[in-house]
């Protein structure tokens, strides 16, 4: 996942601009029904008691909060690594040393992530991805 993609699924999670609170709370509560086949606690229903809704609407909350977590985790240390990919070409840069094949290759998996995450035209980006290797 992109961190474009993670920061929409937060936002979509979070309120997109211009939604109101009903407007979250009904988009929120037809992800859970998609999700889990329950109606949202507050909704009324028939089937299923306030009760067990309750229950699996935690579960299902917690669920797609730790999943979240998960990925903002994977993100940073994302952000992390090409910073650290960033140093160590900036030293090899001031010690006039060529860069190690294996730093070579994790620029090249950075740019192309870039690449990938942009707004240009998938023919362009492939052609920048050619062009790398």
């Amino acid at each position: 996942m992109t961190v474009r993609e993670l920061l929409k699924k937060i936002q979509a999670w979070r309120g997109l601009p211009g939604e109101d609170v009903v407007d979250l709370f009904e988009r929120i509560a037809e992800q859970f029904r998609r999700d889990t086949g329950y109606l949202r606690p507050g909704k009324d229903c028939r089937l299923y008691s306030y009760e067990e809704r309750g229950k699996v609407w935690d579960k299902w909350v917690t669920k797609m909060n730790d999943e979240l977590d998960e990925e903002i985790a994977t993100a940073v240390n994302t952000i992390h690594i090409y910073h650290e990919i960033d140093i160590e070409i900036a030293r090899a840069a001031v010690d006039e040393n060529p860069l190690p094949s294996w730093l070579q290759q994790a620029h090249k998996l950075k740019e192309i992530e870039k690449l990938l995450a942009s707004d240009e035209e998938e023919a362009a980006v492939y052609a920048k991805i050619s062009a790398l290797f």
